[in-house]
């Protein structure tokens, strides 16, 4: 699926997103896709819509890579390893209901990913902690310095609730783009 129907919305999200930066532009998440990823990544955007306007986006990707030959998964910031501060863009107002659906999305799709690679996040992100509850009970959590490293147990459970289409909880329409 294509990203291309989301850049006026995208764009329009910078001028309320609570850490906007030139690295959270559509354009710049473009290039650095294009540009830098391994062949063998696949995108993994998360969107959050609430009455139909776009209030979050979250441009990752999952990237497959051998450590000490044994492959993992590792999920990350789509542009990572070219930027710094690769934060997640979300208008100020949902900070946390995004963030509440942001991490279910997470965990709803842990089969796909062995380790979440999210270095320099905002140091004063009350997320840190709801990511660290959510994945404690299956996965080792680390945070320092406003870096998350989650490191999935290799048998993990499915969660039972769909993450596309619509939401029960304050959002009028959740995607999960490939």
């Amino acid at each position: 699926m294509s990203l291309e129907p989301l850049i006026p919305d995208w764009e329009a999200l910078l001028g309320e997103a609570d850490y906007p930066t030139v690295f959270s532009t559509y354009e710049f998440c473009r290039l650095g896709w294009e540009t830098f990823h391994r062949h063998e990544s696949s995108l993994f955007v998360i969107t959050l819509h609430a009455a139909e306007r776009l209030v979050a986006v979250v441009p990752m990707r999952l990237e497959p890579t051998r450590v000490a030959g044994i492959g993992h998964t590792v999920l990350l910031p789509v542009h990572l390893r070219e930027v710094d501060k690769p934060y997640p863009v979300i208008a100020e107002s949902f900070l946390a209901q995004a963030w509440t659906e942001i991490v279910r999305v997470l965990m709803a799709h842990s089969v796909e990913w062995d380790i979440l690679h999210w270095p320099e996040l905002p140091d004063d992100l009350s997320a840190l902690q709801l990511l660290r509850e959510a994945f404690a009970a299956e996965a080792n959590v680390l945070i320092g310095n406003g870096c998350l490293l989650v490191l999935n147990a290799k048998v993990r459970k499915r969660a039972d609730t769909a993450t596309d289409g619509v939401d029960q909880h304050s959002f009028s329409r959740l995607s999960f783009i490939r």
